[in-house]
């Protein structure tokens, strides 16, 4: 594929016999994602796409798997979209002699991965007065506002 940067790995699937906005919508479940939840919600996605993703995405899988044995927990979908390919131009028999065009469009699909970053886990609030202190002060209560003077009346007797 066209892989420059030696820490992502790619797939591609060229002249798919499906239009791109179609394939588009399946694409856009899984960008970000991490290799094995995409791969269980293509698996469960009824669009007609999905086969031909997850195709892609197991290709995709085998390359990193292959140049870096890296495994589906340590991958990351990248990059993941679909690009537009030719139409063949058809022509439908119509009554009367007329004819309507059909467009039978393609598109190329391409999945890049890389390695998942290890995300850092939040530290637990160490037990001392500091931390206690410095909840209650950001949690302090703020002083309310003076009520508004009520506008006098316009038919006031005095």
């Amino acid at each position: 594929m066209m892989a420059i940067d030696p820490d992502l790995y790619g797939a591609s699937h060229r002249f798919a016999r499906i239009s791109a906005q179609k394939a588009r919508l399946v694409m856009d479940l899984i960008r970000g994602e991490p290799v094995e939840k995409a791969l269980t919600t293509l698996r469960f996605s009824e669009r007609r796409a999905s086969p031909m993703i997850r195709k892609v995405l197991r290709s995709a899988l085998a390359n990193a798997t292959q140049k870096a044995g890296l495994a589906g927990e340590d991958l990351v979908v990248y990059r993941a979209f679909v690009d537009g390919g030719p139409v063949g131009k058809r022509w439908k028999t119509r009554s009367m002699g007329r004819a309507y065009p059909r467009l039978r469009r393609t598109c190329h699909l391409s999945i890049v991965l890389r390695k998942a970053e290890k995300k850092e886990t939040p530290r637990k609030a160490r037990r001392g007065g500091a931390s206690k202190a410095a909840a209650a002060s950001k949690a302090a209560p703020q002083p309310a506002a003076a009520p508004a003077a009520e506008p006098a009346s316009q038919g006031s007797t005095e």
